[in-house]
C-alpha cells in the first residue's frame, strides 16, 4: 500500500475512533444523570418517609438493575479508548498491520455493546447519538478491513523471498529477475557489489528497463580494482541517460578496508534487502537470490556508502 493512502486511511480511522469515544462519554453522562436521579428519589423518600408515586416507585424499583449498564458502559468506554489509542499509533507508526487487526476486532465489539445499551438501557433520545458513535466505529472497522486487504494484495504482488537462477537459462534468468525482483522494487535502489564492472552495468541496464515508475535513484558501490576508464565513461553516460528519465544514478568506490571486509553482495530498496550474485554474472550462475534482514543490510550499506568516494572525486 502506498504511504500516502495509508496515511489518509489512518486519519479517517482516527476520526472514527473519536466519534466512538465521544458517544461512549455521552452515554456515560446520561447514565450518570439517570442513576443520580433515581438515587436522589430513593434517598429523599426514605429520609422523609414519603410514599412515592407510581412513576417514582417504578424508577426506584429499577435501581438494583443499574449495575449491569454501569459495567457495560465502563467496558464500552474502555473499548473506545483502546480504539482511539491504536488510531493515534497508526498515525505515527510505519507498521500498521497489527494495529489494524486489533482495531478490527474492537469495532464490532463496540457496536454490539452500544446496541445492547441503547435498546435495553436508554436514558435519552438514542438514535442520533447512537448512530453517531456506531458510524464512527463502523468507519474505523471498515477502513481497517480495507487497509489489511490492501496490504495482503501488496504482499501478494510484492517481492519474492527467493529466486532460483539456473546457469542453463541465462536469458530466462534475466526476465525472471526483471519481472519478479527489479520491477517490484520501491523508491531508491541500492546495490553493493564488489565485482561491479562494465558487464555488470550492462546487465543492470537491461534489468532496469522494467524499473518501477517511482524509482527515484540507483546507487552503486564497487571496489577500486573494478574501476577502469571504460567503466567510468559508461557510468557517466548512463547517469546522463537515467537523469533524462527522471532517475538519479550514482556510483561510489568503497573504502579499501570495507572492500576487504565485505563478502556479500546486497540489493536494497526502501523496504527490502536481498543477497545477490555478482551483477556481471547474475544470469549465468547457479544461485539463490534470497531476502535478508533489511535493518542490518541497510545499516551496512549506509555505513559503507558514507565512507565511499564519489566517482567525480576519484583521481
Amino acid at each position: 500500500m502506498k504511504k500516502r493512502l495509508a496515511d489518509s486511511l489512518s486519519v479517517l480511522i482516527f476520526l472514527g475512533s473519536i466519534m466512538a469515544m465521544l458517544y461512549s462519554l455521552f452515554y456515560m453522562q446520561q447514565l450518570s444523570v439517570a442513576f443520580g436521579t433515581v438515587v436522589g428519589i430513593y434517598a429523599t423518600g426514605k429520609a422523609y418517609n414519603v410514599t412515592l408515586g407510581a412513576t417514582d416507585a417504578l424508577l426506584v424499583s429499577g435501581l438494583s438493575g443499574m449495575d449491569l449498564p454501569l459495567k457495560l458502559s465502563d467496558i464500552l468506554f474502555a473499548v473506545s479508548l483502546i480504539m482511539f489509542a491504536i488510531a493515534v499509533l497508526q498515525l505515527f507508526q510505519g507498521k500498521r498491520r497489527i494495529f489494524s487487526l486489533v482495531s478490527l476486532g474492537l469495532a464490532p465489539l463496540f457496536v454490539a455493546l452500544a446496541y445492547i445499551l441503547e435498546t435495553s438501557f436508554s436514558f435519552a433520545e438514542p438514535y442520533p447519538y447512537f448512530l453517531f458513535g456506531v458510524s464512527g466505529a463502523a468507519l474505523a472497522g471498515l477502513l481497517n478491513v480495507y487497509m489489511l486487504a490492501s496490504q495482503r494484495t501488496a504482499r501478494g504482488k510484492g517481492l519474492a523471498r527467493s529466486i532460483n537462477l539456473d546457469p542453463l537459462t541465462p536469458y530466462s534468468n534475466m526476465l525472471k529477475l526483471s519481472d519478479q525482483l527489479i520491477a517490484r522494487l520501491d523508491g531508491s535502489i541500492r546495490i553493493l557489489d564488489m565485482h561491479f564492472d562494465s558487464k555488470g552495468l550492462q546487465n543492470l541496464a537491461v534489468l532496469l528497463k522494467g524499473k518501477p515508475a517511482n524509482c527515484k535513484s540507483v546507487s552503486i558501490l564497487t571496489k577500486r580494482e573494478r574501476l577502469d576508464s571504460r567503466l567510468v565513461r559508461e557510468c557517466r553516460d548512463y547517469a546522463d541517460e537515467m537523469h533524462n528519465g527522471g532517475t538519479e544514478f550514482m556510483l561510489r568506490v568503497m573504502d579499501d578496508e570495507d572492500a576487504r571486509m565485505q563478502h556479500e553482495r546486497l540489493l536494497l530498496d526502501e523496504k527490502h534487502a536481498y543477497k545477490i550474485p555478482p551483477l556481471n554474472i547474475i544470469n549465468r550462475k547457479s544461485e539463490h537470490v534470497i531476502r535478508i534482514n533489511y535493518k542490518e543490510a541497510n545499516r551496512r550499506f549506509s555505513y559503507v556508502w558514507g565512507r565511499g568516494t564519489k566517482l567525480d572525486n576519484l583521481q
